[in-house]
């Protein structure tokens, strides 16, 4: 994966500008699917600017799936937990009807758009 990623990178470092960071991370996405270990493994341990991808990676992978198949040592001692789970709430009470993705895809959620993040 490393000599794909890096034909992808301006700078010789995957992920370490903008376009490519997307590249990698999206790709990552695509070839772990709902495999949170294959996600990390393929997003964030390369040999680019992995902090970078895994992040954007792990951000999609959220938006996608939730928690589901994270490991819970992975998010309970999580800096400003709270914060951020207040911040999901409203930016989930306000999606638009631009957006419309299947709410029982996302574990622990109800098709009314209730339940928890």
């Amino acid at each position: 994966r490393d000599a794909f990623y890096k034909t992808l990178s301006s700078t010789g470092s995957p992920g370490a500008s903008g376009d490519d960071c997307v590249l990698v991370a999206y790709d990552a996405l695509l070839g772990a699917g709902s495999d949170w270990a294959e996600l990390l493994r393929r997003a964030a341990l390369h040999g680019g600017d992995n902090n970078a991808t895994g992040c954007v990676a792990g951000a999609w992978f959220g938006a996608l799936y939730g928690f589901h198949g994270v490991p819970v040592g992975h998010y309970t001692n999580l800096e400003l937990r709270d914060r951020l789970e207040q911040a999901g709430r409203r930016l989930h009470a306000q999606r638009g009807s631009a957006i419309s993705l299947p709410l029982s895809t996302i574990p622990g959620e109800t098709t009314s758009g209730g339940g928890s993040l």
